[in-house]
């Protein structure tokens, strides 16, 4: 396995960016990977990967994350479109479609997703991702990729102009442990639709969305849209600011809660409108219903260990207060201190 760090080059980085370290070691094939020891600004297009090859792009730091900015009028955050890629894995990533703020840079160009896999692609996994601001689809599995599975742990896809997941292809397994869907423009789910009694097959899609522990809020579309009528969506032990969490059109609705609320209230997150979305408390007291442990990721978005299974990417941390003082006993010890010395 070949690791590469990527940053500044001052810094000890071997590149100084990922377009920069993708033209290098496209034709070197087996495992490769991309440490990130900055935030950088870059569009990476991830083409013309010679022999079969697993990537991974993550942060040099476990559970620290580095931001990947788009480039003024950038494309896709990361465009994976070459057949050879069999596996692609980010970890503790975010990818800011608005731009750096520099004079200019207005960020990706109109209608670009956050993560596209095209023309290969078997597996794409993500831990600890955010993905905000993206111009499409924070995740676009477009229909003539070979991406049979997608596993997304502890993600949060935040104010994407389009749907958290757009599913295209058939069939495609998606799978969305402890996730958090916010803002997105359209439904959180958007999976190719199909009508079974079609003529041609292609109409007649049979994608599977399975929501594990996840958290819906805020989004244009239904929080957790159900796919189709051949398609699978499991929502388990999840919660939706809308009803739809709960909704009997599910497979399966184990556990989930739909609150059906105008507001997210501030008992809930640390600061919900400024994008905390670390939780204020435990899942009892926040929604009656616990995450279910057979299906929550070991570390949080944090790379925290969880303890309690709590829904969503953060595991609920209580902060100790210190216990109020005797002031009289205080005064009284004071004293006795002073007496003791004279």
């Amino acid at each position: 396995m070949a690791t590469k760090k990527v940053g500044s080059l001052s810094d000890g980085a071997d590149y100084s960016s990922l377009t920069t370290w993708n033209f290098y070691v496209k034709t070197s094939g087996g495992e490769q990977t991309a440490e990130l020891i900055n935030d950088i600004t870059d569009n990476l297009s991830l083409t013309g990967w010679t022999s079969s090859s697993d990537i991974t792009i993550r942060s040099d730091r476990p559970g620290v994350k580095r931001t990947v900015f788009s480039k003024h009028n950038g494309n896709q955050m990361v465009y994976s479109g070459s057949a050879n890629i069999s596996t692609l894995t980010i970890e503790d990533i975010i990818f800011d479609g608005a731009g750096d703020g520099s004079t200019g840079n207005t960020g990706q160009a109109g209608t670009r997703a956050g993560i596209t896999t095209t023309n290969g692609t078997d597996t794409l996994t993500l831990r600890r991702v955010n993905i905000k601001n993206v111009t499409q689809h924070a995740v676009l599995v477009w229909y003539d990729s070979d991406t049979a599975t997608l596993n997304c742990d502890n993600c949060i896809f935040e104010s994407p102009t389009g749907s958290a997941y757009r599913g295209a292809r058939d069939t495609t397994t998606a799978t969305f442990r402890n996730c958090l869907f916010v803002n997105c423009g359209s439904a959180a789910q958007n999976c190719r639709q199909g009508d079974p009694s079609a003529v041609s097959p292609y109409f007649v899609a049979t994608n599977i969305g399975n929501y594990f522990n996840c958290l819906s809020f805020d989004n244009g579309g239904a929080d957790f849209a159900d796919a189709n009528q051949v398609s699978t969506t499991n929502v388990r032990y999840c919660v939706s600011k809308d009803s739809t969490a709960a909704a009997a059109n599910h497979d399966d609705n184990t556990g989930s809660v739909g609150l059906d609320i105008a507001t997210v209230p501030d008992t809930y997150f640390t600061d919900y409108d400024n994008g905390d979305y670390t939780l204020k408390h435990e899942d009892f007291t926040n929604w009656g219903v616990n995450g279910d442990s057979a299906n929550t990721p070991a570390k949080d978005f944090n790379n925290r260990t969880r303890v309690n299974n709590d829904i969503g990417p953060f595991e609920y941390v209580q902060h100790m207060v210190a216990p109020a003082i005797d002031q009289t006993l205080t005064m009284k010890m004071a004293r006795g201190l002073a007496d003791h010395e004279h």
